[in-house]
């Protein structure tokens, strides 16, 4: 069980590096605008182009080597994630932005092929709670993205866009630590009811999964709108870009650890209440820190809704882990990759509105489309589980 704890610290600091990739962006914005001369809408046409590939690749790829316990996809995606490090060495041209968003769509690719495979690198875990160890790997991935915009803003404000360069440690840390530990991907069996260990009736299990996307869909649009619309409207306020950077960390963090608390009541109240209440909960917290966000103090309303809206995602995810319906790598790549994709559209769309709208009123969009979810979520998920499982995982 020890070395399982290692192997999931390896894997969440790995999810942490691949969506770090993915947070420095949304922070920098403002910065790549005025560096690359870039209207609103084509800033967030890249930043659209970067999450469509960072979940639509997902998939393509989930349900590929589903018989395979090498983790081939998860080393190519962070080998290319490296691309998000060097856009800054661009050149100032005609081709410029053509070269970013080939550069995104590279650096979104890799961040896609990691997913995936890193899910199922987790659920290979099986002498360690499920409920734990997928709430701790989405927990690197919220702490990675926040962390990223963070770090980001701090670098590109001190030197430039090529003070990412100073980033490339990332990837082959992580390969090396998964090369050390053996990091292997999980298979899954069908097997009879009354084979299956007596543990697992007690598994969140039995839920179809189309209505589990159904939830996850509106989560993932409200929190990528939210978290990529933020430090730009924070910068039209008159902010630094840090203290933009600093918000997105605030509200990952937060999120981080909402995600183990939550992960922890999840394994003795049930998933499907904890991501009731994580809704519920959140909703007022953010509606309130919408409406005086121009205060630094309002960091606190932030931070709250932080701790009860990024630890939905996580919680729906692992629900997925023993949905009805598809093989797990198709699961775990239409749960985090479908839903994020369609998010990504969205957030396109929103670009080309934003340029008319304004920021503030895609951030109350983001407010609203919560508010839907948690309406969904009532109306489709039952409080408690049901007990009926059908497949098996080792």
């Amino acid at each position: 069980m020890n070395f399982q704890w290692l192997q999931l610290a390896a894997l969440t600091l790995m999810h942490l590096g691949v969506d770090m990739m993915g947070g420095m962006i949304p922070a920098i914005l403002p910065v790549i605008r005025q560096n690359y001369g870039l209207s609103l809408s084509a800033a967030f046409t890249m930043l659209a182009v970067l999450n469509l590939s960072a979940n639509g690749v997902q998939l393509a790829t989930g349900h590929l080597r589903a018989s395979s316990r090498q983790p081939f996809f998860l080393v190519i995606g962070l080998c290319l994630t490296a691309a998000l490090c060097v856009f800054g060495l661009l050149p100032r041209g005609a081709y410029t932005f053509p070269l970013l968003l080939l550069l995104m769509a590279i650096g979104g690719s890799g961040i896609a092929m990691a997913h995936p495979e890193g899910l199922r690198a987790v659920h290979s875990l099986d002498r360690l709670p499920p409920s734990i160890t997928t709430v701790l790997f989405m927990m690197g991935g919220n702490l990675g993205f926040a962390g990223g915009g963070w770090l980001s803003a701090i670098l590109a404000g001190r030197w430039g866009l090529s003070g990412l360069l100073l980033l490339l440690f990332i990837q082959p840390l992580c390969l090396i630590a998964m090369r050390l530990l053996r990091i292997k991907l999980s298979v899954e069996d069908k097997q009879p009811e009354d084979e299956m260990p007596a543990d697992e009736e007690h598994r969140p299990s039995g839920i179809p999964f189309t209505r589990l996307m159904l939830l996850s869909i509106p989560v993932a649009t409200a929190t990528a709108l939210l978290t990529g619309y933020l430090p730009t409207h924070l910068h039209e306020l008159g902010f630094p870009i840090a203290f933009g950077g600093f918000s997105a960390l605030v509200f990952g963090a937060s999120g981080v650890a909402g995600s183990i608390i939550w992960g922890i009541l999840a394994r003795y109240r049930g998933e499907h209440g904890a991501v009731r209440a994580c809704l519920l909960t959140g909703i007022p917290f953010l509606c309130s820190y919408l409406f005086t966000l121009q205060h630094k103090w309002a960091l606190l309303l932030l931070a709250g809704a932080g701790f009860c809206l990024m630890a939905a995602f996580p919680l729906i995810v692992s629900i997925a882990r023993y949905a009805e319906g598809y093989n797990i790598g198709r699961r775990m790549a239409f749960i985090v990759g479908g839903s994020w994709g369609i998010a990504s559209i969205v957030m396109m769309l929103t670009g080309i509105a934003a340029d008319v709208t304004g920021v503030r009123l895609i951030l109350l969009l983001s407010l609203v489309i919560y508010i839907a979810a948690a309406g969904l979520l009532v109306f489709m998920l039952p409080v408690k589980a049901p007990r009926t499982v059908r497949t098996a995982i080792r």
